[in-house]
């Protein structure tokens, strides 16, 4: 087996403010675009960190088929057959996402391309691919995937995304929407985002709305002139699960002409509701839309600007209580922005490692388990790189492992609500747990809290998509906790 390993650090750059700082794993130069050299990747792929072999210890799966083992020294393993039987080639745009599809309790993995492959996890980092016909050589053309629990039945369904002309060789097709029913997949049709091609590009699942269901969201980025995202809202709870989706209007995101990318909903200013940062591409600036009291609002920020953003990575990267930006922008600079607590962002520019030129996925998450959030950049040629979190401001933290029963294993749509004191002042800090919230790719399922000056959580309060609300209480900071879904309801 050829071990590619990646194993200098070469580079530490601070912030001017909060001792932020960033070291490159490989590469020569501050702004150098050589890394990784794992080929000659498409234009839109993505990745996500994922622990793969359940050591603990987070591992790297990129688009189309890359899977490196972190041993737990700094150092990543290049396995170029982790993936028995794929076949996209290097330049095929696809995304990932990762869930637990069979609730046996290892991570299995969609690659979308063409064809789209499913691998169950075997454990140990050894993965099968699925054979249901489904997932034939020719069945599904995608450019991305997601895993999301639709119909509430805590097995999680599969919603590919084809966006046209930018799947090669492929024929023309639709997205698909693939129900789980007990780890075998079925298509259901009946929806207008399954009924023909268009310019789609990435799809979110989120209960956005928090009534208890599942919605779903298509940017909808032409690429060219402007458009609507396809945007459709689930009924299920309201129609006791007849009707699924209709599509959403009379909301400033659903009713404004986008060049949708990503939607990010996130908790910009600590009030435990969702906001949304809408990246857009070229003809659009990115759109920053705040819920005030269930009402979003259009805000102006130094985020919202035109240029060719694709994949936001959302986290709390100085570890002080709230959650920062890195905005990648496949023709530009990859930026940091760092949130002053409110929802106010200030931009950090100049030669520093993060910049990078054709970047289009990240993905965040502590690779070193030191605490603190690192990033791997995923680009079109030899700019892919991992970037560790070299802070040393002293402020804690705390992560969580979720593990469902009542819901799906992987606890993907969980909210997780965290409550402390930092500076002396109470503070509460939410994260739901996605497989996908950046271009084509997502953040590690572990959810991480930066908690300043706090040395103790007061309670952590994961409402479970089961309906199901558990509470611990008086935590520790500073350790990677796994919280385990109870069989009763504690509210």
């Amino acid at each position: 087996m050829r071990l590619h390993l990646i194993i200098v650090l070469i580079l530490v750059v601070s912030w001017p403010l909060n001792s932020q700082e960033f070291i490159r794993i490989s590469g020569r130069q501050p702004c150098a675009t050589d890394s990784i050299q794992l080929g000659r990747t498409a234009a839109y792929s993505g990745a996500a960190f994922v622990d793969v072999n359940q050591d603990g210890y987070l591992d790297l799966s990129a688009a189309p088929g890359y899977l490196l083992i972190n041993d737990r020294s700094g150092h990543f393993q290049y396995f170029p057959n982790a993936f028995p039987g794929a076949s996209n080639p290097d330049n095929t745009n696809c995304g990932v996402t990762w869930a637990d599809f069979d609730n046996d309790g290892f991570l299995d993995v969609c690659i979308a391309g063409y064809p789209t492959q499913l691998y169950r996890g075997l454990g140990g980092g050894q993965f099968k691919r699925v054979e249901q016909v489904l997932f034939a050589e020719d069945s599904i053309p995608a450019w991305g995937a997601v895993f999301g629990d639709i119909n509430g039945d805590a097995w999680v369904d599969l919603v590919t995304v084809y966006p046209a002309n930018f799947v090669q060789g492929a024929p023309i097709e639709g997205n698909r929407l693939l129900m789980n029913d007990h780890g075998v997949f079925r298509e259901d049709c009946n929806y207008t985002f399954t009924s023909g091609p268009a310019p789609y590009t990435v799809g979110t699942i989120i209960d956005f709305d928090e009534d208890g269901d599942s919605d779903l969201f298509f940017g909808t980025g032409p690429g060219g002139p402007s458009g609507y995202d396809s945007i459709y809202i689930n009924h299920r709870q309201e129609t006791g699960g007849k009707q699924l989706f209709s599509h959403l209007s009379g909301y400033p995101f659903s009713d404004s002409l986008q060049n949708g990318q990503v939607y990010s909903f996130v908790d910009l200013d600590n009030d435990r509701d969702l906001d949304l940062f809408l990246t857009n591409w070229q003809s659009v600036p990115n759109r920053l839309y705040r819920n005030i009291g269930g009402h979003y609002v259009e805000e102006t920020s130094v985020l919202t600007q035109k240029g060719t953003f694709l994949s936001p990575v959302w986290g709390d990267f100085d570890n002080d209580g709230d959650l920062d930006l890195i905005l990648v922008q496949q023709v530009g600079l990859t930026e940091l922005y760092l949130n002053d607590g409110t929802g106010t962002f200030l931009r950090y520019d100049g030669c520093h490692p993060l910049l990078a030129t054709l970047a289009v996925g990240g993905t965040a998450g502590d690779i070193d388990r030191d605490g603190d959030l690192d990033l791997y950049l995923h680009s079109r040629s030899f700019g892919k790189a991992f970037y560790l979190n070299g802070s040393q401001n002293g402020n804690h933290w705390i992560q969580m492992d979720l593990i469902g029963t009542r819901s799906n294993r992987a606890a993907i749509g969980a909210r997780v609500f965290t409550y402390s004191r930092i500076h002396g002042m109470p503070v509460s800090q939410r994260r739901d747990v996605s497989a996908c919230n950046t271009f084509n790719g997502h953040n590690a399922l572990r959810q991480h809290i930066g908690l300043g000056d706090a040395v103790r959580v007061d309670s952590i309060v994961v409402h479970w998509p089961s309906g199901i609300i558990d509470v611990w209480r008086d935590i520790p900071s500073d350790q990677i906790l796994t919280l385990k879904e109870s069989f009763d309801d504690h509210r």
